[in-house]
């Protein structure tokens, strides 16, 4: 759902961020787990996976 300022906002992904993998085809972005291939997001414009420093 998009936020205010045209974000789709934050997911908590369940593995570490460098168990995935952006990739940019054009205006489209997709993240996906390196080890599995499976597709966790797809979708117009900038995707990253970042470190929280949130205690979840």
């Amino acid at each position: 759902m998009p936020l205010g300022n045209g974000l789709l906002g934050d997911r908590v992904l369940p593995l570490p961020f460098d168990h995935y993998e952006v990739l940019r085809h054009g205006e489209w972005c997709t993240v996906m787990v390196i080890a599995t291939g499976e597709e966790v997001f797809q979708g117009e414009g900038r995707a990253e996976v970042a470190v929280s420093r949130a205690p979840f």
